[in-house]
């Protein structure tokens, strides 16, 4: 995934401070973001895709057996601990100044890219572009799909 050089992240006046003074970031519980169907709409679709794909192909019974068992497993996921921060590569921008500090003054605060990969590779986190359309989100749930399918029919062929 290539990011620009410097992501932004839109705040108040108290959540400056509070970075500035704490040197930390903070993720917010995505079950508890005005988004968060957004994400959870991700699961539907790969378990309805993936059920699909597997109707339509003749392959291992024992491959069958796990992929529907990470079906089910997908499904519980709308109960884990996953938690998200917003960043954008937008320096000025009208709508995200009005969403994130709309009654008091914002800001937007830059961070080096590569730095924010490597925190985030250090603590086992992701750093990742939200995908918005409807076809770019068919197509990253299509080749997630199909990396699994790989990845289990390699497993299966080494235990034999």
């Amino acid at each position: 995934m290539n990011f620009p050089n410097i992501l932004y992240h839109y705040t108040t006046q108290d959540g400056l401070l509070g970075i500035t003074k704490s040197k930390e970031l903070w993720a917010s519980k995505i079950q508890y973001m005005n988004d968060q169907q957004e994400f959870l709409l991700m699961f539907d679709i790969a378990k309805e895709k993936l059920q699909k794909k597997l109707s339509n192909n003749s392959l291992n019974k024992e491959f069958i057996e796990e992929i529907n068992h990470d079906i089910h497993y997908w499904g519980s996921l709308k109960n884990l601990n996953i938690f998200a921060m917003s960043l954008t590569s937008e320096k000025d921008c009208l709508e995200l100044w009005r969403g994130y500090s709309p009654n008091n003054p914002g800001f937007a605060i830059g961070f080096d890219t590569r730095q924010l990969l490597s925190i985030a590779r250090g603590n086992d986190f992701i750093l990742d572009k939200c995908i918005y359309t409807q076809e770019e989100q068919n197509k990253y749930i299509d080749d997630k799909i199909e990396e699994k399918i790989k990845f289990k029919m390699e497993n299966i062929a080494a235990r034999f």
